[in-house]
């Protein structure tokens, strides 16, 4: 049944072992800000609470879909979860059909170890706060967004398997690692960074999960304002800091068309959605904070 107290549903939070900002009940209610239709089931024997699964309506190229973010979390033994997991999947069918997604998908929390563990890759001394849900500063004047703002941006940008990306502003290295991950060995990601320590200091950290090695990966110390007409069309262009002015027509040239940019501009997130040629849909997600994008 639905939870509609957000404290029964944080109190029983708080008891997972495996629980993350995706499993909140503000990233439901901010996922409601941005349009999203959510729903926040949990699932009882009588009057006990056993477990509780966020489920957002996304909508997206292939159709909507029914997402689980980092869910069901669960309080119980093993045998238990099987169940408990049949009873939300039959949940989650019945309103797929009423809101005509094309598919469900759920994604839990992978065991931690040093493949899924989290790292935005900062510097030693804000390592211990690299879980937290706030930006870190990496210096030079730029920071690591909050990992909250790059899920969402995420989200919007919809990376996927064979992919070629243009990643701006890529800093840490922390969304290039992400990025390289879900394109897949068969995706490219090419990354700029304008700052040549901050280059480097990316560079290494994206090393430590050999996607240069096997090329999935690519680094640039340039301005990544221009694009980089010489590997273009992009299927997805993500910019990590924020433009004071409108998009470039670099950008708009070398993507795709039905390709996806993500940019901050001013204090908003946009999206722009390339449907010919010359014609593209845009969206305006305000309420951000970011740095500047560095340019020459």
């Amino acid at each position: 049944q639905e939870i509609t107290q957000k404290q029964v549903w944080e109190d029983f939070l708080m008891d997972c072992e495996e629980k993350t900002f995706l499993d909140s009940w503000n990233w439901g209610g901010f996922q409601e800000k941005m349009g999203q239709k959510i729903w926040r089931f949990g699932v009882f024997q009588g009057d006990k609470l056993l477990s509780i699964a966020l489920v957002i309506k996304i909508q997206a190229k292939r159709g909507s879909f029914l997402l689980v973010p980092h869910g069901p979390n669960v309080k119980s033994n093993p045998k238990s979860k099987c169940q408990i997991l049949e009873t939300l999947l039959d949940k989650l069918k019945e309103i797929a059909k009423q809101e005509k997604c094309s598919f469900i998908r759920i994604s839990p929390i992978l065991p931690a170890s040093p493949d899924s563990r989290a790292s935005r890759g900062g510097p030693e001394d804000t390592k211990h706060l690299a879980e937290l849900n706030e930006a870190l500063p990496i210096g030079f004047g730029q920071t690591i967004s909050q990992p909250l703002v790059v899920a969402f941006m995420l989200e919007k940008l919809e990376p996927d398997k064979n992919d070629r990306v243009l990643d701006i502003g890529s800093g840490s290295g922390w969304t290039t690692a992400l990025l390289a991950e879900i394109v897949g060995e068969n995706g490219t990601v090419f990354s700029f960074e304008i700052i040549p320590e901050l280059m480097e200091f990316g560079k290494k950290n994206v090393e430590k999960y050999n996607f240069l090695e096997k090329g999935i990966v690519k680094f640039f110390c340039d301005d990544g304002s221009n694009g980089y007409r010489e590997k273009a069309p992009y299927d997805k262009i993500l910019v990590s800091a924020a433009l004071h002015k409108e998009l470039p027509q670099a950008w708009k040239r070398q993507l795709e068309v039905q390709g996806r940019i993500v940019v901050p501009i001013g204090s908003s997130i946009w999206l722009f959605v390339k449907k010919s040629e010359d014609k593209f849909q845009q969206y305006e997600y305000p309420g951000f904070a970011f740095v500047p994008l560095v340019e020459k």
